[in-house]
């Protein structure tokens, strides 16, 4: 049982649970800027350099989910994670590279659709496994 509170007394109790998650996705969003696009990282003590690297680090995350997630339907979409698109990438580089380590070529046709499936079974993992990326 969640019970969720509100110092406003004119907010209706469905008015406080959307707040309560879109909070939570506005959070997520600065844990996944911190771990992966650097938004902690700046050194600099100007407010337009921090103000450009905010800004940098949060577009990267937005370039990212538009590029891996507006193809897809909306029902079907899978909760947006920058770790999982790292871990892709990180899947794909590792594959072309033992590929090329003997001489093939990775995007030939025979290999695509394999590698692919490849690539993505780490993604598919029940949550309770660890995830290798």
């Amino acid at each position: 049982m969640l019970v969720y509170f509100s110092t406003d007394t004119q907010h209706t109790g469905e008015q406080v649970v959307e707040y309560y998650r879109l909070r939570y996705q506005i959070e997520y969003l600065y844990w996944d800027g911190k771990q992966f696009t650097g938004l902690s990282h700046c050194q600099s003590r100007k407010e337009e350099a921090l103000s450009f690297h905010f800004n940098l680090s949060l577009t990267t995350l937005n370039i990212a989910k538009a590029t891996h997630y507006l193809s897809i339907a909306q029902p079907e979409r899978p909760p947006f994670s920058m770790a999982n698109i790292k871990c892709l990438y990180f899947n794909e580089m590792m594959l072309d590279r033992i590929i090329s380590l003997y001489g093939k070529d990775p995007l030939i046709k025979k290999i695509t659709p394999t590698l692919r499936s490849f690539t993505n079974w780490v993604l598919s993992l029940p949550d309770f496994l660890p995830h290798y990326c």
